[in-house]
């Protein structure tokens, strides 16, 4: 059985390119990796990363995938946006971390 096709939102593929680089082309592959093997905050070990995470979806499916965020539709596959974790939350992780 074939699956269906994600429709990925314009506003997506523009906010991966503006803020990461990355081409439509490849930022599909991503997307559909993220959507896959991403991590939401509750599969995540306690500190900064998890308490962010969990502070920016409660109505979206928010997946952490090679430390780009991606936000995905509740209801469907479909992503919505995608941004890098930022550096001030990976620094207070590695903090947290050396205790």
């Amino acid at each position: 059985m074939a699956r269906a096709k994600v429709k990925n939102t314009f506003h997506s593929y523009n906010r991966t390119f503006e803020r990461l680089g990355i081409y439509k082309k490849a930022a599909t592959k991503l997307m559909k990796e993220a959507q896959r093997y991403g991590k939401t905050a509750g599969q995540l070990p306690l500190g900064p990363i998890r308490d962010y995470l969990e502070s920016k979806g409660t109505f979206k499916r928010v997946k952490l995938y090679r430390g780009i965020i991606f936000v995905f539709n509740k209801n469907s596959t479909s992503c919505l946006t995608a941004y890098p974790l930022p550096e001030e939350i990976k620094a207070k992780q590695l903090e947290f971390d050396a205790q």
